[in-house]
């Protein structure tokens, strides 16, 4: 996935929009280098991603706890290859292009996906401190990810099985490790914050962080099993950042923000996603 627009990126010193150079990759490797001191407001590209709340002595590595993924000829593996196969069949459909809306992972627009499941759009503009707390949060999961990702290095279920998916076959879709799913990951985080955040939404986000993990399937460039494993890894960092007093800090911030916003605004087109997200 790449940005062919020229990418936006917000300079906090001076105040200014500009534009990058150059259009970069998408690569979950990126989501972690961006030092806090030079964290922006606003990005739309991974290499300029805000950072996490967690050091590398602090946060939680997927290799150490996760399983391998299941061998292709396990009862597991020929359950996910099945699933994969009948996947075909979503191709065109509004699940499919729900699929298609969900894979856009670059923050800080990957987040509209949750609005209607929390009754707010969440933007830089009018919720600066969740939005940051959110991509910071992302980029947690992304780096607890990496060692899992790059040491199990699971081929995507396209390259055994070729087939149409909802996205481009992009160079670092097809290169990156299909175990466990870093989008899966990333939208229950997103889900398990928020629904802290919003308790009164609980069940909404719950469904929608579900159906996000359930459209890498859907979208065919994912393994059921690699949602799932996403999954786990996200809720063992989200326990984890509750031991980090920033991230703490800009929960109580973000939780007065989303509270003020919810009785400002109210996000629009809501009806029809979840006329989409209950075709599933």
């Amino acid at each position: 996935m790449r940005c062919f627009a020229p990418c936006l990126l917000f300079v906090p010193a001076l105040g200014l929009t500009i534009a990058s150079a150059e259009a970069r990759p998408h690569h979950h490797n990126a989501l972690h280098r961006q030092p806090a001191a030079a964290r922006p407001v606003v990005w739309t590209d991974f290499e300029h991603h805000p950072g996490g709340y967690l050091s590398a002595a602090d946060r939680p590595d997927a290799k150490t706890f996760l399983p391998p993924p299941p061998a292709p000829d396990s009862p597991r593996g020929q359950a996910d290859r099945t699933t994969y196969l009948a996947m075909k069949a979503m191709v065109g459909t509004p699940r499919w292009r729900e699929a298609q809306a969900d894979a856009r992972i670059e923050l800080p627009d990957a987040v509209d996906a949750f609005t209607c499941a929390a009754g707010v759009r969440i933007t830089p503009k009018t919720t600066p401190v969740a939005s940051l707390l959110l991509a910071r949060v992302m980029s947690d999961v992304s780096s607890a990810d990496d060692h899992a990702k790059d040491d199990y290095a699971r081929k995507r279920p396209f390259l055994a099985d070729d087939g149409e998916t909802c996205v481009e076959k992009a160079d670092w879709l097809v290169k990156q490790g299909s175990y466990p799913s870093g989008h899966a990951g990333a939208g229950w985080a997103w889900a398990l914050v928020l629904s802290e955040l919003e308790p009164d939404r609980t069940e909404a986000l719950m469904r929608r962080g579900i159906s996000y993990g359930e459209s890498r399937v859907v979208c065919r460039v994912h393994f059921a099993s690699d949602v799932e494993a996403g999954q786990l890894v996200a809720a063992t960092v989200v326990a984890r950042l509750h031991a980090n007093s920033t991230f703490l800090t800009d929960m109580k911030r973000a939780k007065a923000e989303l509270t003020h916003a919810r009785k400002t605004t109210a996000p629009a087109g809501c009806p029809a996603e979840k006329a989409v997200d209950g075709e599933r």
